[in-house]
């Protein structure tokens, strides 16, 4: 992936973000939020298509999605021999909903699909994040400085899992506030100040230190892509699936 193509990458997931922010909006006026599945299909498919030649999806049966991991998609990041993995959970934050009962909405199922998230991404060495869906006016919490820092561009919004079961065990949706981030954060170098190198290795130390602070160990980065990938991206069956309803692999060296 070239300068201008991850320019022309991080262009869009800012886009993505203020359509979110839009969707949201004006749905909550409408009382018709789209659900959660329907926005993620709608942004990883606008990414694949603006970039074909760096994205690819793959997307499964939804039967058991996230019955393993807690995850809704799977999202693959590198190239030239250096990939991070993460797990994603997607959530929609209505407007109006304080950080006390977001915190409160994330704990689905008495925190059982924290838990999963938490447990498998340790085993499995890779991040696990929420990714937030929302229409929020106002913003109480720092944004990037380099990002465009608007409302909108929260409109797809990462949050580490760690983070969230941090604020269930204060009983405060304050802590969940510092750790928010544009999703496009994680592919504008410039915004994590690292404007040059691998964007795993980008990503990689941006996301490290939250979890290192709430004492998750990660594992290193990855030299080679799981099996599953790598034969999906050949076009072969893989031997297994992971327990999510997508996958998601942007790739360094496309367009």
């Amino acid at each position: 992936m070239t300068g201008s193509s991850r320019t022309r990458l991080c262009r869009t997931f800012v886009d993505r973000a203020v359509q979110t922010w839009r969707y949201v909006d004006i749905g909550a006026r409408n009382r018709l939020i789209p659900g959660e599945e329907t926005l993620t299909d709608i942004n990883l498919l606008e990414i694949q298509g603006r970039h074909p030649g760096a994205v690819r999806i793959w997307r499964f049966s939804k039967w058991k999605e996230g019955r393993a991991t807690g995850a809704d998609w799977e999202w693959w990041i590198g190239g030239s021999g250096w990939w991070v993995g993460m797990r994603v959970q997607a959530k929609n934050w209505r407007p109006g909903t304080t950080p006390k009962h977001l915190a409160a909405r994330l704990n689905y199922r008495r925190g059982q699909q924290l838990q999963l998230l938490l447990s498998s991404s340790a085993q499995d060495g890779l991040f696990p994040l929420y990714c937030l869906y929302n229409g929020r006016r106002r913003w109480p919490w720092l944004t990037c400085p380099t990002c465009q820092p608007s409302p909108q561009a929260f409109g797809c919004t990462i949050v580490p899992a760690t983070c969230v079961a941090s604020a269930l065990h204060s009983g405060s949706g304050a802590h969940i506030l510092s750790c928010c981030r544009p999703w496009s954060c994680l592919v504008c170098g410039q915004c994590l100040g690292f404007p040059t190198g691998a964007l795993a290795h980008q990503i990689y130390d941006s996301l490290l230190p939250a979890f290192e602070t709430l004492q998750f160990r990660m594992s290193p980065l990855r030299e080679q892509l799981p099996q599953y990938i790598l034969a999906l991206r050949e076009g072969a069956p893989p031997e297994r699936l992971p327990d999510v309803a997508r996958l998601l692999l942007i790739e360094e060296g496309g367009e």
